[in-house]
């Protein structure tokens, strides 16, 4: 989806290490997010939807567009698919 430069803020890193996220990982979900949903602040809300038996959960990545680049906001997982779908 995304071919850009990808940055992380503070806050992104600090969560992505609290939930045991690797950016590799985050970056892979951003290429290929299942869903895009644009914000009302103009951000973007990207949804990959991660199978681990038996569970299914949602990987929420929001992310900000400047020119060339993604800057990421914050990332973190839920089980609660229909509140973000």
């Amino acid at each position: 989806m995304y071919m850009v430069s990808i940055k992380f803020t503070d806050h992104a890193k600090r969560q992505m290490r609290e939930r045991s996220l690797s950016k590799k990982v985050v970056i892979s979900s951003i290429q290929k997010a299942d869903f895009e949903k644009k914000q009302h602040d103009g951000r973007l809300k990207l949804i990959k939807v991660i199978s681990r038996k038996p569970k299914t959960f949602l990987l929420i990545i929001i992310v900000e567009k400047i020119q060339k680049e993604l800057k990421v906001i914050t990332v973190f997982k839920t089980s609660k698919a229909k509140k973000y779908l």
